[in-house]
């Protein structure tokens, strides 16, 4: 072969135009057949010339070298102490030197100053070998894949988008010899490619040879059915290096769920880190499956985006962020296991709805029962409870005023009702020896209030602390839910982020949350203290009642960890973010408010820019001016003169 291809033979052919294979010999001829040659009715038989003239077809080998030369002396002994290493270190050092000649890079050595972006094919030499791998399979060249690996050159990491291309058990099978090769893929696209499993098999085979892919899209191929997804499963398993996998738009039953989800490692082992499920039409029982082990896998990034995700299936995805254990340590009867959580119920299996007043120990402990005061206890003596004045500040501490933060007087603030309540003292061997009573306030209103308005409940914010002592499942940091049917299941969501610990981003827009859902997630932003980004956007939760805003504003002075908010198209009114600006000069953590998409007059925008002028931590506030209201055009340019010349 005469052209200069990236897979031409490193051993030539002696003789050109003869074939390396050779004719198999000549079938040996009976007895009987020579004499019947001789008959003069008989024709004889005329060899054929044209075999003469046939053809075989040429085998092409990359075969850099055969053999390993190992030196061998006679002075030295037949075994040495370090032989082993020795040999180790020579076979190491030839196959790094194989591994160059099939690239073409002989001339590069180990110490060499070369990264190996350089040390790989060219583009147009792979599209070339491409070529030639479909001479050898007989296969005409598809100028669409021809375009797709040219035009990977353009982008970094080297990216080969397939979408569109009709691929057939040929394509595949010649593209799975382009991708036995090094020559630094990292992301391959295969989206509407009308695969089915016979067409991924070869490929993804191939691809486990360099194993160096780390993203991968198998979206809107439908006629991917269960066998298939055991493949991708599979191929999850052995490919270390794949990080992403998008197979959206397909149609995912439980079975193929569970093929997929198998392949997850647990944490802390290291696997996939993030699973694009758009627009699979996961029913809940397939959720259910994949919630159990998205729940303690390492997996980091999901979304679940446009699945009808209704009441059945937001149970499902409550679990998967509950990322403590289902039942608390507790002690058992003769001592053997001690309780790994201060002040905790024994019964506590943690569920989905709200949690009840902590309870005292069962009565079968009555043999320790001292004077009435003490709780009966069982097994070793415990420590002394830790008293609320003493106890380090944590993330959860309730918010005070400013105008009431130097009082000295004022009520303990973990108390649920605003009521003050008794202060507890407790001796070194264990149980409360004394009681010291609060002297009642007379600032304190005697009207009940919604529970909203105030600060967390004692009994809620004593089991969130717990959770600080338990391990931590899974490691899921981003949870995408835009364009389901949540509604007022998020109930179910909301009281797991209560305790949840690792979340940092929530997608819930277009879920149809009304105000009563964005009450039940502000009440959750009040004991969550890791989410970072909420996306609330196309929901209409923010009107035409103030009583979900409000439970935000409130939500805030408590909450110090949530950086982003986004309360685009939700029917907030002027109103409303009137009630947003006044939490502004009291906020530490939030960044970037959206308020894009909503009615706001002049009064709205004046409340927000007020609020800003006090607030020196925020950095992005989204509004909509409307093209015909030049006086709010005005003042909003006004006020960014004015934020610019303050910063």
């Amino acid at each position: 072969m005469l052209s200069p291809s990236p897979s031409s033979s490193a051993v030539t052919i002696p003789i050109p135009g003869k074939s390396i294979l050779k004719r198999p010999p000549p079938q040996p001829q009976s007895f009987f057949s020579r004499f019947t040659k001789l008959l003069p009715t008989q024709a004889a038989v005329q060899p054929n010339a044209n075999d003469e003239a046939k053809t075989l077809k040429r085998a092409h080998f990359i075969l850099p070298e055969m053999t390993t030369v190992y030196p061998i002396s006679s002075a030295n002994p037949p075994s040495t102490p370090t032989l082993k290493e020795e040999k180790k270190s020579i076979e190491e050092r030839e196959a790094e030197r194989r591994k160059r000649v099939v690239r073409r890079n002989s001339s590069a050595t180990i110490s060499s100053s070369i990264s190996i972006e350089d040390s790989w094919w060219s583009l147009e030499q792979v599209e070339s070998f491409y070529r030639e791998c479909c001479v050898g399979r007989e296969e005409n060249p598809d100028p669409a894949i021809s375009a797709a690996l040219l035009h990977a050159k353009h982008t970094h990491p080297r990216t080969v988008d397939l979408s569109g291309v009709q691929l057939t058990v040929g394509s595949a099978s010649v593209l799975s010899d382009v991708f036995t090769i090094e020559w630094g893929l990292r992301k391959l696209v295969f989206k509407e490619c009308d695969l089915d499993e016979f067409i991924l098999k070869p490929m993804l085979h191939s691809l486990l040879i360099p194993n160096s892919l780390t993203f991968l899209s198998v979206a809107s191929n439908r006629r991917l059915k269960p066998p298939a997804f055991r493949l991708i499963g599979a191929y999850l398993t052995k490919a270390k290096s794949l990080q992403f996998l998008d197979v959206s738009q397909n149609s995912l039953d439980k079975k193929s769920i569970e093929h997929i989800s198998t392949a997850l490692p647990q944490a802390p082992l290291q696997g996939l880190m993030s699973l694009r499920l758009d627009d699979c039409q996961l029913r809940p029982n397939a959720l259910d499956a994949l919630a159990h082990v998205v729940r303690v896998s390492s997996l980091r990034n999901i979304s679940l985006r446009y699945n009808k995700i209704s009441a059945s299936g937001a149970v499902a995805v409550a679990l998967m962020i509950k990322d403590y254990p289902d039942r608390y340590p507790t002690p058992s009867a003769n001592g053997s296991a001690a309780s790994s959580v201060n002040a905790s119920p024994t019964s506590s299996v943690l569920m989905l709805s709200p949690p009840a007043t902590p309870t005292l120990a069962n009565a079968s402990f009555s043999a320790f029962e001292v004077p009435p005061t003490p709780p009966p206890r069982a097994g070793p003596i415990l420590p002394p409870p830790r008293h609320p004045s003493t106890v380090p500040q944590t993330t959860y501490t309730p918010y005070i005023p400013r105008s009431k933060r130097n009082q000295q007087n004022v009520p303990n603030p973990l108390s649920p009702s605003g009521q003050p309540i008794p202060l507890i003292t407790s001796s070194a061997q264990g149980g409360v020896t004394a009681r010291h009573p609060v002297p009642p306030s007379p600032s304190l209103p005697t009207s009940p209030v919604q529970n909203h308005d105030h600060g967390p409940s004692a009994a809620l914010l004593d089991k969130v602390r717990a959770l600080d002592a338990l391990p931590r499942l899974g490691a899921l940091r981003t949870l995408d839910l835009r364009g389901n049917d949540i509604r007022g299941s998020i109930t179910y969501i909301a009281q797991v982020l209560k305790r949840n610990r690792t979340l940092k981003v929530l997608n819930l827009s277009e879920n149809k949350l009304d105000v009563q859902g964005l009450v039940v997630v502000a009440e959750a932003l009040k004991y969550n203290s890791c989410l970072e980004t909420l996306d609330l956007s196309k929901n209409p939760c923010c009107g035409p009642s103030l009583e979900g805003v409000q439970s935000l504003r409130t939500a805030f002075t408590l909450n110090n960890a949530l950086k982003r908010l986004f309360l685009s198209s939700t029917s907030l009114t002027s109103a409303g973010a009137i009630a947003l600006a006044e939490f502004l000069p009291e906020s530490t953590s939030l960044l970037h408010l959206d308020l894009t998409m909503n009615t706001l007059d002049l009064a709205g925008v004046m409340a927000l820019s007020s609020g800003l002028k006090a607030n020196h931590i925020m950095r992005c506030l989204d509004l909509n001016i409307p093209p015909a209201d030049e006086e709010m055009a005005r003042y909003v340019q006004m006020f960014i003169c004015c934020s610019l010349c303050t910063y």
